[in-house]
């Protein structure tokens, strides 16, 4: 069983078309002023998550991976494609930039 842990709470996806890239992450003022910065954005008021459209992939998770993003394997597959360069992993969080999500849950690790 996967119980989601709070500190991967930050997430760029691409929607089930795969023609938009889907950023999700717990309300954070500080992450929002770092989205607010991405070009052609937009926030899904209904969905409570912010979109760009799929030629940003580059910029998006260039601007959000060091502040504790996960990208998805077919975000991933795509930013590689358009000539992304930034490693994946686990350690590619700079804490330091941008605290992590406050855990409202009270779970603190992710079991498997």
């Amino acid at each position: 069983m996967t119980v989601k842990s709070c500190m991967s709470g930050r997430s760029i996806e691409l929607n089930d078309p795969g023609d938009q890239i889907v950023v999700r992450f717990p309300y954070d003022t500080a992450v929002v002023t770092l989205v607010r910065q991405l070009s052609q954005r937009r926030f899904d008021q209904r969905a409570k998550c912010w979109s760009c459209p799929l030629d940003a992939i580059v910029e998006v998770v260039d601007a959000l991976l060091p502040h504790g993003f996960e990208v998805g394997a077919s975000a991933q597959e795509v930013y590689v494609v358009r000539g992304g360069v930034q490693p994946f992993g686990k350690g590619r969080a700079d804490r330091d930039a941008l605290p992590p999500p406050k855990c409202t849950s009270g779970i603190e690790h992710e079991t498997r």
